[in-house]
């Protein structure tokens, strides 16, 4: 299942098994979920749990937690083609980590009100899939200019200092430690959080424990 965000409305609700179960679209609740499915503090099958509550609040669909699962993350990957698994293991798989919402959320902030003159703190409800594509589109920031440091490859073409210069800026915007993994493992973690154990982190989580 595809979207096109210029020619299909977006989505506010899933259908599983035939019946539309309503979401929580706010790119906030994306951004806080991600955080927690990378905190490496957090139990993995409590992280696929806490997920599903998050995205559907009281409208967990107990009745089939397989394709709940399956429709969280096509939301999560805004409604991308490719299935989040063998893209995790395909052609992004050495791809490095280069952002993170709470380490970077000052530097977010500042680009979105830079570029789009968004403040995200006035906005009280915008779409993740509008969300991201502005998130993936911003230019000309310090935030781009951080994650083009974080990404860039030091190699031995480059001047003596060149790469005094990019060792420094990786060594000030380090993200922190448990941070800084890459895209293919985050999608991993993601989806193990998801698809392991998930029925009875759900019940516990369900009654409160």
């Amino acid at each position: 299942m595809t979207s096109n965000i210029i020619i299909d409305a977006l989505p506010y609700s899933v259908t599983v098994d035939d019946r539309e179960v309503e979401i929580d679209a706010d790119f906030r609740t994306m951004m806080i979920t991600e955080l927690m499915l990378t905190d490496p503090n957090i139990p993995r099958e409590d992280k696929g749990a806490q997920a599903l509550f998050n995205f559907y609040g009281d409208n967990v669909p107990f009745w089939n937690l397989d394709e709940a699962v399956k429709k969280f993350i096509w939301f999560y990957q805004c409604g991308e083609p490719e299935d989040l698994l063998q893209r995790s293991s395909g052609a992004t798989g050495k791809s490095k980590r280069i952002y993170d919402f709470e380490f970077d959320a000052q530097l977010i902030y500042a680009a979105f009100l830079s570029q789009y003159g968004i403040d995200l703190q006035d906005v009280e409800h915008m779409h993740w899939w509008k969300f991201k594509a502005l998130f993936v589109s911003l230019r000309n920031s310090l935030f781009v200019d951080v994650m083009q440091c974080r990404a860039i490859k030091i190699t031995k073409d480059m001047s003596k200092e060149q790469k005094a210069y990019y060792q420094r800026m990786k060594s000030i915007y380090r993200l922190p430690d448990g941070k800084d993994i890459s895209e293919s493992r985050k999608e991993k973690e993601l989806i193990a959080a998801l698809q392991n154990g998930d029925v009875e982190a759900v019940e516990r989580l369900k009654r409160g424990g």
